[in-house]
């Protein structure tokens, strides 16, 4: 009797009152098939073939490249800072970067949804290329950079995902790690450094402030 004369004061009923109690926040939606890293390596793939079945006598680099889609260097044009990941040396070049880009973007792709792993593809090869270009005067081609930057992002995004188990979050950052110890430390020990360590290193940081942002 005493809790309804105090809802009569207020104006309130029982049945009226508002609940104030937060709501649970929903799950990030995600990927239910990785269609975007399919289509990402396809592309890759198509582009490679296409190019290397019309590659010409002449152009760029240890074989032939098509001079109209690898950044160029000293005069570079608008649409290659993003043609130019398309652009592979040989097989051997194209297949590493795509057996690296495919567990990245998979991971990716899981948190972030399709689209935006397409768009994320795009961007990191703005962002290599012009951070690339700022610093070194020379020519460049092929995804590493973009790989590069698929790793930290993949590891950034699964290190702060707090609702998955720990041992899970792990994994994508060992295996960021992983990949740079063969790409760049590995070569750098045997007296080769990576003549492309300033791509992946474009692509490194551009990965880690697209996962903090």
């Amino acid at each position: 009797d005493a809790y309804l004369a105090g809802r009569l004061m207020t104006g309130s009923s029982p049945e009226t009152s508002t609940n104030t109690e937060a709501k649970p926040s929903k799950p990030k939606p995600h990927a239910a098939w990785p269609v975007a890293t399919a289509a990402l390596l396809l592309l890759l793939w198509l582009a490679f073939d296409l190019d290397y079945s019309t590659r010409p006598h002449r152009g760029i680099g240890p074989e032939p490249l098509p001079a109209l889609w690898v950044l160029d260097g000293a005069h570079p044009k608008p649409w290659q800072f993003i043609t130019y990941a398309f652009v592979h040396c040989f097989r051997w070049h194209l297949n590493s970067n795509m057996m690296a880009l495919a567990p990245a973007a998979l991971l990716v792709e899981w948190r972030m949804g399709s689209w935006r792993t397409v768009a994320l593809f795009f961007v990191l090869s703005v962002m290599v290329s012009a951070g690339f270009h700022l610093i070194d005067p020379r020519d460049l081609y092929g995804a590493s950079g973009v790989v590069a930057g698929f790793m930290s992002m993949s590891a950034m995004l699964w290190l702060f995902a707090h609702e998955k188990p720990g041992s899970l979050r792990a994994i994508p950052p060992l295996l960021a790690c992983a990949y740079f110890a063969w790409s760049e430390l590995w070569p750098a020990f045997h007296g080769h450094p990576n003549p492309g360590w300033k791509a992946h290193l474009m692509g490194a940081l551009s990965g880690i402030a697209l996962g903090l942002a």
